[in-house]
């Protein structure tokens, strides 16, 4: 069986199986043997081609998914321009289609896509619609009803009721007589240092690290299985924060710590149990 091909040739040789049987095997059972091995051979050709495939397939997935917006696809915020291109262009057909079918053009006015909160809502409708008719089975449920019922009624009085159009009478459209400005940030920044001088300064993964290898804090879990895991250091419970941009420990309130002690003396009492 020596010139059996190595894993991953496309066939055997041409002579594989020709050559005679060894002593005391007859033609018959060696015959068989190769039998079974060729098919198995040609069941593993075609299950790595399978493998190959779906590999193939899994990196077009990531890649797409890669290049998805940040916030998803109807995150006006993160869309860039060509994004916002076929957005908008996606929505101005539902929403003229829409206005038309439930006969409300008078509360969507044609300066819609002018009016940043209408095109917010317009977009959150229309992937509830998306989802309701264009996604779900054809099957026999309340979908259609609660469509109608949570969003879209509700939506149309809400834009009556908050005025969005005010300012437009349908023919042309008006910017708001008040021009608000941003964030005051002189304000803003003060409101945050006032806030950070209690604050703890968070620290980095080396600095915890170093002291949970200087037997200074203890971890929650195996750092070495856990590298992020919460650590008792200095008289307090520290982890991660969640939204540290960073990935910086910090010392967590009261009652985040109180969790994060009693997992620690469960895990240590079942330790010494």
């Amino acid at each position: 069986m020596s010139n059996i091909p190595a894993w991953g040739d496309e066939s055997l040789p041409d002579d594989y199986g020709t050559s005679s049987a060894p002593a005391g095997v007859s033609d018959a059972d060696a015959n068989e043997v190769h039998a079974i091995a060729r098919e198995l051979l040609d069941e593993t050709h075609a299950l790595l081609s399978r493998v190959g495939g779906t590999e193939a397939a899994l990196e077009e997935v990531m890649t797409y998914l890669a290049d998805m917006p940040a916030g998803g696809a109807w995150c006006w915020r993160y869309l860039d321009p060509y994004e916002r291109v076929a957005l908008f262009t996606e929505l101005r057909e539902w929403v003229d289609w829409m206005s038309d079918r439930y006969k409300v053009r008078q509360l969507i006015r044609p300066c819609w896509f002018k009016h940043a909160p209408v095109v917010e809502e317009l977009t959150g409708l229309y992937v509830a619609w998306r989802s309701t008719f264009k996604e779900q089975p054809r099957a026999y449920n309340d979908e259609i009803i609660a469509f109608h019922d949570r969003w879209f009624w509700p939506l149309m009085r809400r834009i009556e009721e908050r005025k969005f159009f005010n300012t437009c009478d349908g023919r042309q459209h008006k910017e708001s007589e008040v021009a608000m400005p941003g964030t005051n940030m002189d304000d803003f920044t003060q409101i945050l240092e006032a806030a950070m001088q209690d604050i703890t300064p968070g620290e980095d993964a080396e600095a915890v690290h170093a002291a949970i290898d200087n037997g200074e804090a203890l971890a929650l879990r195996d750092p070495k299985k856990d590298p992020t895991t919460p650590v008792l250091w200095r008289g307090s419970w520290w982890a991660i924060l969640a939204n540290s941009p960073d990935g910086l420990w910090v010392p967590r309130p009261a009652h985040v710590a109180e969790k994060l002690q009693a997992l620690y003396d469960e895990t240590h009492a079942k330790e010494n149990a």
